[in-house]
């Protein structure tokens, strides 16, 4: 692009259909955070924080057996003759 047509380009770019998805993307997250504080406010807030507390560990109990039992395998991989790591001897 030469120096004129970066001169244009501001006219080229229509603000107001920008301007107006900002204002329905302002509008559409407005009411959306309005209504989970309403339906928050009619539910009972310590039966959500159980119930994602509850989600998470049943994520990460699965999660952490995973990352246990994938470097188990691992270290049986790069040491196949049965020596720790740490110290050199057999264990």
């Amino acid at each position: 692009m030469n120096g004129n047509e970066l001169k244009k380009l501001p006219e080229l770019i229509h603000w107001s259909g920008i301007k107006g998805i900002f204002h329905t993307l302002g509008k559409t997250l407005g009411t959306f955070f309005h209504s989970m504080y309403v339906e928050w406010s009619r539910d009972d807030i310590y039966f959500g924080a159980a119930a994602i507390a509850f989600n998470i560990m049943v994520t990460l109990i699965p999660l952490a057996v995973l990352i246990f039992q994938l470097s188990a395998w691992r270290s049986q991989e790069t040491f196949p003759s049965g020596r720790s790591s740490l110290t050199g001897s057999p264990s």
